[in-house]
């Protein structure tokens, strides 16, 4: 076991949030002339390099599974996070999308009562419904706010992104429980791969040569980026990295202000830091939680707290 380093933690998770953002940019900018399914699969793609490099490190022999259809489930609800991600980056400015799309903790929090059967108590509901009015101030769907401009498609795609993401972290807590994490990335990727690659013939579209170029980039980086956040929660505790996370919100908010000319209005960076912190909370009270049962697990017959 790594021992803790909170710093290079820390690092690891900002540097994991630049280059994600780095990421939605290209694919923002290729998919006004690339299908959504193509860009998806450079990006699953090229994401093998680095995830089978991490995967070669720890031995062959990380690399078998009894479980081939739970992976393959992880990887069509990913997939379908993916994709609906970047048609969101595409339908709408960058901050409000991916602050949108990191809403998926909220949504894990829902489902790990019927899919996980956890308890969750007062603290962390309130946490979700608060969370959810940060959403509302992001999408402004009433007309007539000045500066709002209501995304409606765009806000779909990315509450549909933050859904299925946060069933793909449910199939991957169960997998992690009896299989590595780098494993489990292993085949998630190889298993994506081979579903878009089904999907090309329907959508294609020969890219030149710089624009080749920038859909293998986006493979290696999201792959990089996949990397340096597991580092990270490898490193600090993540009660520490859940809310550096959002650091990427602000990466968009700047890629998007600089290229585009997009900025949240006023309301929209108040649901952005109501989402926030929502969603860090959720992250802390886990770990109280977590700390609590760990206490409590020599008492005999005591159940762990909800909280």
């Amino acid at each position: 076991m790594e021992k803790d380093n909170p710093t290079l933690g820390i690092l690891c998770a900002i540097g994991a949030a630049a280059v994600f953002s780095v990421v939605n940019l290209l694919a923002k900018t290729l998919m006004a002339t690339y299908p959504v399914t193509e860009v998806v699969f450079f990006r699953v793609l090229f994401a093998l390099i680095p995830t089978y490099w991490l995967l070669r490190r720890r031995g062959p022999g990380h690399l078998y599974t009894p479980r081939p259809w739970s992976h393959a489930l992880r990887a069509i609800a990913g997939l379908a996070s993916l994709c609906s991600a970047f048609l969101a980056f595409h339908l709408m400015p960058l901050a409000e999308s991916s602050a949108l799309v990191q809403s998926a903790p909220l949504f894990v929090t829902m489902l790990s009562v019927p899919l996980l059967g956890e308890r969750v108590g007062l603290h962390r509901k309130a946490a979700v419904a608060i969370g959810f009015l940060g959403v509302l101030l992001i999408v402004q769907p009433g007309p007539g706010i000045q500066g709002g401009g209501f995304h409606l498609w765009g806000s779909a795609a990315a509450l549909f992104s933050a859904f299925t993401y946060a069933l793909a972290i449910i199939y991957m807590r169960q997998l992690t429980r009896r299989e590595s994490a780098a494993a489990v990335a292993f085949w998630y990727t190889l298993f994506s791969t081979g579903i878009m690659a089904a999907t090309l013939p329907f959508g294609w579209v020969t890219p030149g040569a710089v624009d080749l170029l920038l859909l293998v980039l986006i493979g290696l980086m999201g792959g990089i980026s996949q990397f340096l956040m597991s580092r990270s929660y490898a490193l600090a505790p993540a009660v520490v990295i859940a809310p550096l996370t959002y650091t990427g919100v602000a990466f968009a908010a700047l890629f998007g202000y600089t290229i585009w000319g997009d900025l949240p209005n006023a309301l929209a960076w108040s649901g952005i830091g109501v989402v926030a912190v929502s969603t860090v909370y959720i992250a802390w009270r886990e770990h109280v939680r977590a700390r609590e049962a760990a206490a409590l697990a020599n008492e005999a017959g005591a159940d762990p707290p909800a909280r």
